[in-house]
């Protein structure tokens, strides 16, 4: 009888084991699961007892279905659920309703869904779906569960298809690419997987309710850019990065603004714009020092951005032209604040301030002339220092005052090893690994 008892204690402790192995990350779990996978619902109830309290109508305590209004998730039977409907009927917090004005506005109680947690409104909605989200294992462990829960709530608006497989996958897939990497480094690597993995799409319609969710267009690996957002909030809650959030919305030198918005990401203090650092023509040989919108403190990274709701109303009616004005000063403004930071936004403004040169103002091979060395070739010869040169061999750029500024861009507008040759009378050559005969000579004593 002992030896049938241990058996199936070990059995048990197998399962145990494989179940932990297969869906915890060993090397971080803390907190006991039970606490974890309760305490969210838990506090989600406590928030709909404090709305209710403040409503002080006795009334809408007699509501089956009660949710937050910005939260609507539920934990039922150790799965998450939202419900998700299109319209709902509105009435102002004070108004104080009886038993027969929800007969008379055919409310049930028993089916109406009340909506709470609104500073103004409190709302009733009566025709909704009951939508699955995710099944409570698969995320149990993660810190930032409600975050979490709410995007993804928010991609089942458009889709409420079964999504554990597929959530299982990237599970998988984060655990194996961020295993034992530290906090930081996870952030590295899921940024640059995202942009190594996905492209933003060419072509889509509105209409195609497909590119309103991450679920589908994940596995087509083709995306928008609120889509690039949400998959590193969920990668890096899957690899235990917490206080992570989506953000939305203005972009002030978008050509569409304010028509459609725009998303990116804040960790931590920091800031990410994985759209805007894989636009369609970009390689996916990027490094992350290539990355332009990669952790920007967030005076430089809302340089040119607004959260929704924030943004100034006169800002709307403004031309392209003015807000890029905007921008420009800005930036050139910050650029004394992180002058030893070398963010690559800055780049551009740093070197007009090192070189004198307003925010805006037009730069030509003539202010080239003023910063790098510029010489007058003949015949592959120029003199320097009262010595003629005699050039064998050089590495150039053809330059003009059309095509100067895109150039800098190209070489992050560092100038250190370039030379500016004119050559033959004719055009200019910003040119690099220059050998002469007098270098050549030198070098052969």
């Amino acid at each position: 009888m002992k030896t049938i008892s241990k058996i199936l204690s070990s059995i048990i402790i197998s399962i145990i084991s494989i179940t932990w192995y297969t869906y915890a990350d060993t090397s971080t779990v803390t907190n006991t699961w039970i606490n974890n996978n309760t305490s969210l619902s838990t506090s989600l109830d406590k928030e709909i007892t404090s709305s209710l309290n403040k409503l002080n109508n006795n009334i809408y305590n007699s509501f089956k279905i009660k949710v937050l209004k910005n939260d609507n998730m539920f934990l039922e039977n150790w799965v998450w659920y939202t419900y998700t409907y299109s319209q709902y009927k509105k009435l102002w917090k004070w108004i104080i309703l009886s038993k027969n004005d929800f007969k008379n506005a055919w409310l049930d109680t028993s089916t109406t869904i009340l909506l709470l947690d609104d500073k103004i409104w409190v709302s009733f909605v009566t025709d909704y779906k009951k939508v699955k989200l995710i099944s409570d294992y698969i995320i149990s462990w993660i810190t930032n569960k409600q975050e979490f829960l709410r995007e993804l709530a928010d991609d089942k608006k458009s889709l409420n298809n079964d999504t554990d497989k597929l959530f299982l996958s990237l599970k998988t897939e984060t655990l194996k690419l961020t295993k034992w990497l530290s906090k930081t480094d996870k952030i590295y690597k899921i940024y640059d997987y995202i942009l190594k993995n996905i492209s933003y799409s060419k072509t889509f319609s509105t209409d195609n309710k497909e590119i309103f969710s991450w679920i589908n267009t994940y596995e087509n690996k083709d995306w928008i850019c609120g889509w690039y957002s949400k998959l590193n909030l969920y990668m890096l809650s899957f690899a235990w990065i917490s206080d992570v959030e989506v953000k939305t919305w203005y972009v002030l030198d978008s050509p569409i603004f304010p028509d459609v918005g725009h998303a990116w990401v804040r960790i931590w203090d920091k800031y990410y714009d994985p759209t805007y650092d894989d636009p369609i023509w970009v390689s996916k040989t990027k490094t992350y020092s290539q990355y332009k919108y990669f952790g920007l403190p967030k005076d430089l990274f809302y340089t040119n951005k607004f959260d929704y709701g924030t943004l100034p109303s006169n800002l709307k009616s403004t031309n392209l032209e003015s807000r890029k004005i905007l921008i420009q000063n800005n930036l050139l403004k910050i650029s004394d604040k992180y002058v030893n930071k070398n963010y690559l936004l800055l780049k551009p403004f740093t070197f007009r301030k090192a070189n004198s040169l307003t925010y805006n103002e037009k730069i030509k091979v003539e202010t080239i002339k003023n910063i790098i060395p510029s010489y007058d070739v003949n015949n592959y010869k120029y003199k320097d220092n009262n010595q003629v040169k005699s050039i064998t061999t050089l590495d150039y750029y053809t330059i003009n005052d059309s095509n100067i500024e895109t150039l800098l861009k190209q070489i992050d507008y560092n100038l250190d090893w370039f030379k500016l040759f004119k050559w033959d009378n004719w055009t200019y050559r910003l040119s690099y690994n220059v050998k002469t005969t007098n270098e050549i000579a030198y070098n052969n004593k």
